[in-house]
């Protein structure tokens, strides 16, 4: 269901943007908070961003029980620095865990009123996209690098045409 992951992405997005607006990604010349889709986004040549929240949408699961049909989409938040280069990467640990807490802090409250983006005026639905609490892996060692991915469901009825 592409508007709940839409609207996940730019809830993501605008919340990054009050949590610490310095953290931003250049992406093809433009400037914007730093989380971006790699299903949205061509391939970068440098591989992933450094310091930027990358979501990937993996398995959808479909409740059709119920009247409106429930849509429940996995999705893995991966993130990773080197650290600055103000302390010459010595803080890295230290970055990993600011982006532990503005993760989380962009993820309350855990809903967002659902949006469809699909046509050429942002609708509002009656709905809204919700998700689970993040579950975060361990933090992997990659060279200098220090890398975590966190899952979590992001749920959503399908709407019918208004």
């Amino acid at each position: 269901m592409q508007s709940a992951k839409d609207t996940f992405l730019l809830t993501l997005r605008d919340r990054l943007a009050v949590v610490n607006a310095a953290r931003t990604v250049a992406i093809r010349g433009a400037l914007r908070p730093a989380v971006i889709a790699d299903d949205v986004e061509l391939p970068l040549a440098q591989g992933e961003p450094m310091d930027c929240f990358v979501l990937q949408w993996l398995d959808e699961v479909i409740d059709s029980s119920e009247p409106l049909r429930l849509h429940a989409l996995q999705c893995e938040v991966r993130y990773a620095t080197r650290g600055t280069q103000e302390f010459v990467g010595m803080d890295r640990g230290r970055v990993l865990a600011s982006l532990d807490a503005e993760l989380a802090q962009m993820l309350q409250p855990r809903f967002a009123p659902l949006q469809d983006f699909s046509g050429s005026a942002v609708v509002m639905r009656t709905t809204h996209v919700w998700w689970s609490e993040m579950e975060p892996s361990p933090v992997v060692v990659d060279g200098d690098v220090l890398r975590r991915a966190v899952k979590l469901t992001v749920y959503a009825l399908e709407e019918t045409e208004q």
